[in-house]
């Protein structure tokens, strides 16, 4: 029997070829000005192709593919088990007819061999261009320069007096919108039916102002089992394999369009959480949409607030939500009691798993990182620190 024939050559360079390319990526992506470089010349061509491939379906494909290979992994286990158990059933049985043993070895030992190495060969080859996909579409954006630059804001260190006036800001504008906006019978925040795409025209006028989100935004996409995502703390994913937004419908309305402009954002090569979460508020406070610009406005506000409750400023803190209209504090007030159901084992592993992705790339307080969108919010409204 041939090891190396021509058709296991052209099996090992399908596996080889995208992991070689991988290689090529680590080898040039940690040099000056390559990730801004490769942000505006190479990774739109995702978008353009991936991106508008599936943007037509009306569900997330990424969401199905993982279920689809779920039950691929299940029954590839589970028949590996069967055929082996059968194969050496058989086996024993022809122990006593010593004469047939070399015939049936070849013929029931051939096929098992060639079942597991055809299941081997799959396996390997979406493992390869999955790790491919995730490092040209996703990871290689960790190198860009920081959104910042695109801003043409200077980032610094602020005083509490600067954080305080942000928050109460923030409070003064969720309280005139909370007027504009509709509520549904429980006092929530009711959203229209075209909130996805107002989302997306919200990052399209974004582009129209700062040219890296200019350019063409694949539709958007509920996941089908959203309540699966709160179980692992998350409200949206971009998916680096289908170049997909996808979002959690399940959350509290107020959360969905800045979200959505969220895991936009992703989609322009905007990958660090804290970066995109800024972004997002950028897209939703500069629309003419009142949904949106709530959505943008009350996300800046929990995270600003927080940062202001951290650095030991609890009176100030309180006396900012007690200024609070009844629209505002019922939308707060009802995302805390939404999470709270979720809190466990599950959401704390999701969590950690989170947490070392992010410093594995780069952003070394982890989950903390989020709250470094303070400061890009901080420095957008300090007019002395725009260029």
């Amino acid at each position: 029997m041939k090891l190396f024939t021509k058709k296991h050559m052209i099996k090992t360079a399908i596996i080889c070829l995208p992991l070689l390319l991988t290689l090529g990526l680590h080898l040039v992506w940690n040099k000056e000005g390559f990730g801004d470089w490769y942000s505006t010349h190479i990774f739109p061509i995702f978008p353009n192709t991936l991106g508008r491939l599936f943007s037509f379906l009306p569900f997330s494909v990424y969401e199905w593919i993982l279920y689809i290979l779920g039950l691929f992994l299940i029954v590839f286990v589970g028949s590996l088990f069967v055929k082996g158990f059968l194969l050496l059933s058989s086996f024993i049985k022809k122990k006593s007819r010593r004469n047939s043993l070399p015939s049936f070895r070849r013929k029931h030992f051939s096929k098992f061999r060639h079942f597991v190495f055809s299941c081997l060969f799959f396996i390997g080859c979406l493992a390869s261009f999955a790790t491919f996909l995730l490092h040209y579409a996703d990871l290689v954006q960790y190198r860009r320069s920081s959104i910042a630059k695109d801003f043409h804001i200077e980032v610094t260190e602020h005083s509490i007096e600067q954080l305080t006036s942000l928050c109460k800001q923030l409070a003064k504008q969720l309280n005139t919108l909370s007027k504009e906006i509709p509520a549904d019978d429980q006092g929530l925040l009711k959203l229209p039916t075209s909130y996805a795409n107002d989302a997306k025209e919200a990052m399209q006028a974004l582009g129209k102002q700062y040219p890296v989100f200019s350019g063409y935004y694949p539709n958007p996409k509920p996941v089908t089992f959203s309540k699966g995502m709160s179980y692992l703390n998350l409200t949206g994913l971009y998916s680096p394999f289908t170049i997909e937004a996808n979002y959690n419908n399940d959350v509290p309305s107020y959360n969905i369009p800045y979200t959505i402009c969220h895991e936009l954002a992703h989609l322009k090569g905007i990958v660090p959480e804290d970066e995109a979460g800024f972004v997002a508020y950028v897209a939703c406070t500069q629309s003419d949409n009142a949904v949106l610009q709530y959505s943008g406005n009350l996300n800046a506000f929990i995270y600003a607030t927080n940062a202001l409750y951290d650095a030991g400023e609890t009176k100030t803190y309180d006396q900012i939500f007690s200024s609070l209209e009844k629209q505002v504090l019922t939308d707060i007030s009802y995302n805390s009691y939404y999470w709270n159901q979720f809190e466990g084992k599950v959401s704390k592993v999701a969590e950690t798993a989170n947490d070392v992705y992010l410093k594995a790339n780069h952003q070394e307080d982890g989950v903390k990182s989020y709250g470094r969108m303070v400061d890009l919010m901080l420095s957008l409204n300090d007019p002395e620190l725009k260029s």
